[in-house]
């Protein structure tokens, strides 16, 4: 059972055009980050056919999700307290050069 070449053509642009979004980070000319383009990238699979609707939903792990959503949380909160600002200043005391 054969894919049809402009279903294997949309995914290999859509794979690859991610990536090189993801890799540089911001796409030029374009308010899209890394999370913009890894949303754009499945939205191309799944409109352009490469993957079914129900397929991508249960690809989705939402214990890893959750998981992220809480460190994100967490990662806010000790930014905002201060703690990382704290824990440079207290490790560059620390550091010895060996020059």
């Amino acid at each position: 059972m054969g894919e049809p070449p402009l279903l294997r053509l949309v995914a290999l642009v859509a794979f690859v055009g991610t990536y090189l979004g993801l890799g540089l980070g911001r796409v030029p000319g374009l308010r899209v980050d890394r999370t913009g383009m890894a949303i754009i990238g499945a939205a191309v699979m799944v409109v352009g056919g490469v993957i079914r609707w129900d397929q991508a939903v249960a690809a989705v792990d939402v214990h890893t999700l959750v998981l992220l959503f809480g460190m994100m949380v967490v990662s806010a909160y000790l930014r905002l307290s201060g703690f990382f600002a704290l824990v440079t200043t207290w490790m560059v005391r620390r550091a010895t050069s060996s020059s």
